[in-house]
C-alpha cells in the first residue's frame, strides 16, 4: 500500500455519477461526507455529473466531469464503446485535480459496469500519485433464494482481477451491508470492509404535537414495485376498514423517479380518486427540507421491501433509527437483521397486502412500547452510523 499516514491525508474526493440534485439520498450522502471531511481539516471535492443542478454547486464543492448519455438513464456507464470512451474522458478530467498531496478517492455506489470501467482505465491516473482508492459496493446482483448471481458476476471478477494487478496502488473495497459483504467476498480474495452509514444527522425533531388519537405512517423514496408500494396501496383500505385503523393516517411518496410503472400509476390514481383526507400522496421528488419534515411528522416508517432486492441498506430505515422512530420491514433483509440489535419495529414474514395491513394494525396497538424501545436504542445507532465515524473508518482502511 502507498504510505498515506493518517495525519498527512489532506484531500478527499467523492465520486458520485448519480448526484444530480438536492432530491434523494445521493445529496444527503454527499452533504454528510462534505461536513465530515471539513471537520477533519481535509479539502474536499465532489466529482459529479456535468448536468448536476446549479443549486448543488452553490453549496457543495462540485467538480462536474461525468457525461450524461442520452438513453442511458443519466450518467450510468454502459458497456458500449461509446460510453467507455466518455468514461475515459471523464477520468482524464479527474486527472486535472491536484494529486500532489495524499488523497482519498472514494467512489460511491459503483455498478458492475462502472467497476470494470474503473479497473480498465485506472492507468490514466499516474501510479506514483499518493492516492488511496476506496470503492463502495452497494449493488445487489445476487439471488438470495438460488444463491446464484443474476448478473454482473463476470464483470466483478474481471474488475477484481484487474485491480489486483495494479501493483503500487492503494485500492480497497467497502460496503455498508454485512449481507452484501458475504456475497462480494465470494468473488475476490481482497477484503471487503464494512463501513458505517453517514447520512444520519437529521435535524432535531420538533416538540411533537398532541396526537394521541392518530398515528402517521410514512413511506418515503422512489415508489417502485420492489419496495412494496403495490402491497402498501392495497393494504391502506384494509387498515381503514378495521375499527382500530380508522384513525390511521398515511403519507406515501408517489414519485416514480427511476421509471414509470403503469401498475403503480393506476394504484395511486385510485387512491387519489377516493379523496380520503387521511392519505397524503406527494408526487414529486422531495427536497431535503420537505423530506426531513415528513420524517419529523411520521410516527412509523414503512419499508416493506422485496427481500431479493434489499439485502442492501435503506435510507429511510437508517434515518428512522437515527430519530428513534419505529419501523415496519420485510423479513430476511438487512433491515430485519438490524432490528435484532437496534431500533424497534415489526417484521413482515409475508409480502402481501393482508400481512402488511396486519403489521400496521399491530404497530398501532403496540406503539407506546415500540416508541420507547426505538428511543432507547437511538443513541447506540447514532454512535456507529454518523459522518465522523464513517470518515474515521475510511481513513483507517486507507492507511492500513
Amino acid at each position: 500500500m502507498i504510505d498515506i499516514s493518517h495525519p498527512e491525508i489532506r484531500r478527499f474526493i467523492l465520486v458520485d455519477t448519480c448526484l444530480h440534485s438536492w432530491a434523494g439520498h445521493h445529496a444527503m450522502y454527499a452533504n454528510s461526507l462534505c461536513q465530515a471531511a471539513k471537520e477533519t481539516g481535509m479539502d474536499i471535492r465532489i466529482a459529479a455529473p456535468i448536468d448536476a443542478d446549479q443549486a448543488l454547486a452553490s453549496v457543495l464543492p462540485l467538480y462536474p466531469i461525468f457525461s450524461a448519455e442520452k438513453g442511458a438513464g443519466g450518467p450510468r456507464i454502459l458497456l458500449s464503446v461509446r460510453h467507455a470512451w466518455h468514461f475515459y474522458r471523464s477520468l482524464k478530467r479527474l486527472c486535472a485535480l491536484d494529486f500532489s498531496e495524499p488523497t482519498i478517492v472514494y467512489v460511491d455506489n459503483a455498478s458492475h459496469h462502472e467497476l470494470l470501467r474503473w479497473a480498465t482505465f485506472m492507468s490514466v491516473i499516474p501510479s506514483h500519485s499518493p492516492i488511496a482508492w476506496i470503492f463502495m459496493l452497494r449493488r445487489l446482483c445476487h439471488d438470495i433464494e438460488t444463491r446464484q448471481w443474476k448478473e454482473g458476476r463476470l464483470h466483478y471478477k474481471m474488475a477484481f482481477h484487474l485491480f489486483a494487478a495494479r501493483h503500487g496502488r492503494a485500492i480497497s473495497f467497502v460496503t455498508d451491508s454485512e449481507r452484501l459483504q458475504t456475497q462480494y467476498q465470494g468473488l475476490t480474495k481482497a477484503p471487503i470492509h464494512i463501513v458505517p452509514i453517514p447520512h444520519t444527522l437529521i435535524p432535531a425533531r420538533h416538540t411533537p404535537e398532541t396526537k394521541k388519537d392518530r398515528l402517521i405512517f410514512a413511506f418515503l423514496g422512489d415508489a417502485r414495485a420492489e419496495k412494496g408500494i403495490l402491497e402498501l396501496m392495497e393494504a391502506v383500505p384494509l387498515v381503514h376498514a378495521d375499527p382500530d385503523g380508522v384513525d390511521i393516517h398515511f403519507i406515501i411518496q408517489a414519485h416514480q423517479a427511476s421509471y414509470r410503472d403503469e401498475r403503480v400509476t393506476d394504484a395511486f390514481e385510485r387512491l387519489r380518486t377516493n379523496g380520503d383526507a387521511r392519505i397524503q400522496l406527494p408526487d414529486t421528488a422531495l427536497p431535503q427540507e420537505q423530506y426531513y419534515g415528513i420524517i419529523d411528522r411520521a410516527d412509523v416508517i414503512l419499508c416493506p421491501y422485496e427481500p431479493s432486492r434489499y439485502q442492501t441498506t435503506s435510507g429511510p430505515f437508517t434515518e428512522a433509527l437515527a430519530t428513534g422512530t419505529p419501523v415496519i420491514v420485510s423479513a430476511n433483509t438487512w433491515m430485519s437483521d438490524q432490528l435484532k440489535q437496534y431500533g424497534a419495529g415489526i417484521t413482515c414474514d409475508k409480502r402481501s397486502p393482508g400481512a402488511l395491513a396486519y403489521a400496521i394494525l399491530q404497530m398501532k396497538r403496540q406503539y407506546s412500547s415500540m416508541k420507547r424501545q426505538a428511543e432507547e436504542t437511538q443513541g447506540a445507532w447514532q454512535a456507529i452510523h454518523n459522518p465522523r465515524n464513517f470518515m474515521r473508518t475510511l481513513m483507517e482502511i486507507a492507511t492500513a
